[in-house]
């Protein structure tokens, strides 16, 4: 995962605010190189205006500048991506940070992982040959790196299931998360 752009999606960032651990996030994106697209930044930005999720202002610290759609073409990369995750009812906004980050990447040839808990945006970017990420991988990363120890990251996960924000597959008891990470 080191050797490419990390592009987050919001809920991911949302995530690491709910566990207030964005500085443990940060912590973890200067050492690998985070990127972010413009919605993705509009959206943390309103993010950081909730209650409780103000840490998020610092996100654009460590990400610095958003890359925006520069052309024609991106432009309209960007829907076509967009239109293939919207379902009937959907705003002209729904799934658009997740388009702008697919459709960028593969318009540039950016070499890149995306980090996102949005299934339907995950499956199209591995069709696009975008390796994805999610807040859990994440998490075990920070673990593995020494910025979470194994007792915080366990009690993260529980927080995280009990917000109905999703749960590693199968990692449901202590020794189950235990094998997860590997002790």
């Amino acid at each position: 995962m080191t050797s490419t752009l990390l592009f987050p999606d919001n809920t991911v960032l949302v995530n690491f605010g709910i566990l207030d651990e964005v500085d443990t996030l940060l912590s973890l994106l200067s050492r690998i190189q985070g990127a972010w697209c413009a919605t993705v930044a509009q959206e943390c930005s309103r993010s950081a205006g909730i209650d409780g999720l103000q840490d998020l202002a610092h996100v654009a610290e460590v990400l610095g500048v958003p890359l925006f759609p520069e052309t024609q073409a991106e432009h309209q990369h960007v829907r076509m991506m967009q239109a293939r995750l919207s379902s009937p009812g959907d705003t002209m906004h729904d799934h658009l940070g997740e388009a702008e980050t697919i459709a960028l990447v593969v318009h540039r040839g950016i070499s890149a992982a995306f980090v996102t808990d949005d299934k339907a945006a995950r499956r199209l970017a591995e069709a696009q040959g975008i390796n994805c990420y999610s807040t859990f991988d994440l998490l075990k990363l920070c673990y593995r790196a020494g910025l979470l120890d194994a007792d915080t990251l366990w009690v993260h996960l529980c927080t995280l299931r009990a917000e109905s924000r999703g749960a590693p597959p199968s990692v449901t008891t202590r020794t189950a998360f235990d094998a997860w990470i590997g002790i």
